[in-house]
């Protein structure tokens, strides 16, 4: 039968609980009621909002036309309205000029004509209306006029400053052409009543805004004069009236046409043609403002209401509720204007709301001063025991830094509670050993570390650490620590177990911990740090480390006031193991990366040893690399005043340097020491001279045949020695271009050409003796028939070695290598060879040198490095890119370089500069190779910034006082260089 537990729970916690229930209700009954009274009161005070901001926007919409029209009104009386010439009208401008600064809202004032005239003054409120109207930047006034005399219509633009001073004048033919103002709605409407009338918003077709204008009649018949104002002017007014971000406000017309909002961006759009396209308020792109016409205008018909009557509408927007009102303004206008306003009820009850919150913040605030006093009356009588539980729930998650319970005056109490302390006490020792021990990764480190932390945790005075051999029969000394001072002991003395004391010797054949006491003698051997006067005899825990294998590497050493009892045996016995699996884990740690880097140093000694021509290239770059590297770091100022690098950075930096021409372990040594064109594994040009030495016994051959056969000796000399110098002249030719050291031009192209067309005698089959693949390249080749001629120059189709696919990669390769890869291996035409241009080198064999970089990215790339190694293969491989993305081979730009990849470019070039073990060449002085890079650093092949910090830092200077002849350093002028 199954035993259903009932679950039970403390006394204070249903004491707490009901105090904190029976204030939680009633706190949140008096928010409720709160709130709900304060929501109705914001709701009804809305309505009275609402009232005033449409009272305003009224009052404002008069204020806005009132400046606009008393000055229109006062210009249809002046002398300009009577005025026939354009000389005449500008007698007005004093006026017009005083009615624009006292009508901010007006843009310009103007009087249309009857005979087509018109006569108009505009304000340039800044650059963006000067430029428009292709003004002066120190005009602030522009009239604009239309005259038409004797058929002629003549317009002109002419631009005054602050003080009506002309500062120029142009005539605008289309300007004349185009803009009538009889054919203009204010000039048509104002014309035929006597008021002042207002009108719909129209492209003003003088500058192509929006706006509307006033307009009236003057005395003189067919003459209005009127005001133009931005319908901007209204978005201000609007925008005034705003209460909350989200509000949103419109004017709509009687047509149910959107006059304004607060931002005019979509009332209305200018089309083609200059014609005006109105937006409908219920067409309108912006929810809230459509939602209430929907709401107000279901028909699509403006309901009737009296001025300043307010209609009501409430609606949801993606969940959210929000008011709207609509309001038809008491404003002068023959056609009625409507006020729509929407806002989210949260604006509106944000107060309501507020005050909720407040109330919420005070009950918890209440909540939090009760409870403690609830709780302290609760817990009472049962605290100790409830400290004593979350101590244990403490200890079960490894939480051992909880403060102590303290102590209890029942007695089971509280030595239950000086047994759980002890117990953290312990625990966490043994854990924070562990942790330190395991962090550190520097084994001599390691080693003090783990000596200092046992003695510290079990209170020695201070002890030795031994450690085996690799054949664990013999002890050497390798820590040593006295009253907080440690020591290394580097070159102790390996000694056998029967030499060890005694303690020690015995804790090894027992493979347990052992206590007991030192002699005098004994103690003195370990000649600790610290100790002046030695013991008479000192009091010793000696315990074994065993490894996984329980085999013996070491063993450890504690000097203790006292003998040590069970719980300390006990302790570092259990210490002890993991203490030796950190041990042995970072000795293989250590020795794998020494082995690592002899790795490392031997690959790169045999590319060093594999061609004369690198000597101690791939030992000098990485000092190079690493002194500009730290020149970086110790930057104070420039680009790299902020450049650091962490520990192990630098480890992947000095692996990367040394390994940057791993690659060139598979570069052909007849590829890299090829000295002339001919040369492959040896100089073909042995086979040319043989082939000119038959030519010439050939000639000497058909000389006895001629005398034999009765021809003229003395002529037939000639003809022999002529054809002996030909001969002689054409092969030291070939020879000559077989070195190298000139430009061969296109001239001696085609001389080497010509040469080739001699022939020679061919006897013997060219197949027999040749091995398997070289006759595989013939197979497809015809045999000649014996004996046959043959050129004595040619490029023949077994010169060409075809290249394997696995040497080939796509543009989408994994390693990103953008290199144009020649489609033959190699081409060993004479003729092809002969005829390189420059140097000894033809574009296959350049592409096999290259391809050492090749080989590198796509070595280092499949070695499994450690995480904080991953960037290796990127520095190492980066050493032949360019800044401007024309290196190699993957033409990165300097912004897809790394900084050390950059810093390890200038020190692969200068070091082959400056190195003078290159048997093909000198080394350059100091200054010729500072020279150098200066020129790559202007060409974008070297990083500019990194090439002034190593001239600035000093570090080509201390390399070159490292690594070249006092005679080769000579004075580098840096302040020239890098000015």
């Amino acid at each position: 039968m199954k035993v259903v537990s009932k679950r039970t729970f403390p006394l204070h916690l249903h004491i707490s609980t009901l105090v904190i229930l029976l204030v939680l209700i009633v706190g949140a009954s008096i928010t409720f009621v709160s709130y709900s009274r304060m929501a109705v009161m914001l709701e009804g005070a809305s309505n009275d909002l609402f009232a005033r901001i449409a009272h305003e926007t009224n009052s404002e919409f008069e204020q806005l036309f009132a400046p606009g029209e008393m000055a229109t009104n006062l210009l249809a009386l002046q002398r300009v309205t009577r005025a026939t010439t354009l000389e005449q009208r500008l007698d007005s401008l004093a006026f017009m000029k005083t009615a624009l600064d006292s009508s901010p809202e007006v843009s310009a004032f103007f009087v249309g004509y009857g005979n087509g005239d018109i006569f108009l003054m505009r304000r340039l409120s800044g650059n963006a209306d000067r430029t428009l109207m292709a003004a002066p930047s120190n005009a602030s006034y522009m009239v604009q006029s239309i005259e038409r005399l004797d058929g002629m219509a003549r317009g002109y633009y002419i631009y005054y400053d602050n003080n009506l001073n002309a500062l120029g004048r142009n005539e605008h033919p289309e300007y004349a052409k185009k803009y009538d103002p009889r054919n203009l709605d204010w000039y048509k409407k104002a014309r035929v009543v006597d008021h002042l009338i207002r009108t719909a918003p129209y492209v003003f077709p003088s500058d192509g805004t929006i706006g509307t204008a006033l307009a009236r009649r003057s005395d003189v018949e067919g003459v209005v004069a009127g005001a133009a104002i931005r319908l901007n002017s209204l978005a201000n007014v609007l925008n005034r009236q705003k209460i909350s971000a989200r509000m949103q406000l419109a004017l709509v017309g009687p047509d149910a046409m959107v006059l304004a909002t607060e931002s005019m961006s979509k009332v209305a759009t200018i089309l083609p043609g200059g014609s005006l396209q109105r937006v409908r308020l219920a067409d309108f792109g912006r929810a809230p403002l459509t939602e209430l016409s929907k709401k107000i205008m279901p028909d699509a018909h403006i309901p009737s209401s009296k001025n300043g009557q307010l209609l009501h509408a409430e609606f949801l927007i993606q969940g959210e509720r929000w008011l709207g009102h609509w309001v038809k303004l008491n404003i002068k206008s023959d056609r009625p204007i409507y006020l729509a306003m929407v806002i989210p009820e949260s604006d509106m009850l944000g107060e309501a709301r507020r005050a909720r919150r407040d109330n919420i913040i005070s009950i918890l605030l209440f909540l939090l001063l009760t409870m403690p006093l609830a709780v302290l009356l609760s817990r009472s009588l049962s605290k100790p025991l409830q400290r004593l539980a979350t101590e244990a729930e403490a200890v079960r998650r490894f939480d051992f830094y909880s403060p102590s319970s303290g102590r209890s005056l029942i007695a089971e109490v509280d030595n239950l509670s000086i047994a759980i302390d002890a117990m953290r006490q312990t625990i966490c020792q043994f854990l924070q050993i562990n942790q330190a021990v395991a962090a550190e990764e520097d084994f001599d480190v390691l080693m003090l570390k783990l000596l200092s932390e046992t003695a510290n945790a079990i209170d020695a005075q201070g002890g030795v650490l031994f450690l085996t051999n690799a054949k664990c029969d013999r002890f050497r000394l390798a820590a040593g620590m006295m009253k907080d001072k440690v020591q290394l002991f580097k070159s102790g003395n390996e000694n056998e177990f029967d030499n060890l004391p005694s303690l020690i010797a015995r804790c090894i054949t027992t493979q347990e911990a052992q206590t007991g006491q030192l002699s005098e003698n004994e103690f003195i051997a370990f000649d600790l740090p610290n100790v002046t006067v030695a013991p008479t005899e000192q009091w010793a825990l000696a315990l074994p480390l065993l490894n996984r294998k329980r085999q013996l590497v070491g063993a450890l050493l504690f000097f203790t006031a006292l003998p040590a009892d069970a719980a300390k045996l006990s302790f570092v016995t259990a210490l002890s193991a993991s203490s030796a699996v950190s041990l042995e884990t970072r000795e293989l740690i250590k020795s794998q990366k020494e082995l690592f880097e002899s790795f490392i140093r031997m690959i790169a000694s045999a590319i060093d040893a594999k061609s004369p021509y690198t000597g101690g290239h791939c030992a000098r770059v990485p000092e190079l690399t690493k002194m500009l590297a730290q020149a970086a770091c110790d930057a104070k100022e420039g680009p790299y005043a902020n450049f650091t690098m962490a520990s192990d950075y630098w480890e992947a930096v000095h692996i990367a340097a040394w390994l940057h021409d791993c690659g060139k372990v598979t570069t052909p040594d007849f590829v890299v020491d090829k000295a002339t064109k001919l040369e492959t594994i040896y100089d073909r040009i042995h086979e040319i001279r043989l082939r000119f030495e038959l030519l010439k016994k050939s000639a000497e051959t058909n000389y006895w045949k001629s005398i034999a056969q009765g021809g003229n000796e003395l002529e037939l000399r000639k003809m022999l020695e002529a054809e002996y110098a030909a001969l002689d002249d054409d092969f030291a030719f070939v020879a000559q271009c077989n070195q190298g050291a000139e430009f061969l031009s296109a001239e001696n192209q085609q001389r080497l050409h010509e040469i080739g067309q001699r022939t020679w005698l061919r006897t013997l089959d060219d197949r027999l003796g040749l091995a398997h693949e070289a006759l595989k390249l013939l197979e497809e080749i015809p045999r000649s028939r014996l004996p046959c001629l043959e050129p004595v120059l040619s490029d023949r189709a077994e010169h060409k070695i075809p290249r394997p696919e696995n040497q080939r990669f796509d543009s989408d390769n994994p390693w990103g290598f953008r290199m144009s890869v020649p489609e033959l291996l190699y081409n060993r035409g004479e003729l092809h060879n002969l005829s390189v241009s420059r140097g000894t080198l033809t574009e296959e064999e350049r592409y096999k040198i290259n391809e050492h970089i090749v080989q590198t990215l796509m070595m280092l790339s499949q070695l499994p490095f450690p995480k904080h190694l991953q960037d290796v293969p990127e520095i190492a491989g980066g050493h032949h890119e360019k800044m401007d993305g024309s290196g190699y081979p993957k033409r990165l730009t300097r912004e897809q370089m790394s900084p050390v990849a950059r810093m390890m470019a200038i020190a692969d070039i200068f070091e082959a500069l400056t190195a003078i073990d290159r048997p093909y060449k000198k080394g350059k002085t100091l200054s010729q190779a500072i020279i150098i890079m200066d020129k790559m650093r202007h060409e974008q092949h070297i990083d500019a910034e990194l090439f002034e910090l190593f001239l600035r830092s000093g570090v080509y200077l201390e390399y070159a006082k490292l690594y070249m002849p006092i005679e080769l350093i000579d004075t580098v002028n840096i302040d020239d260089l890098l000015s």
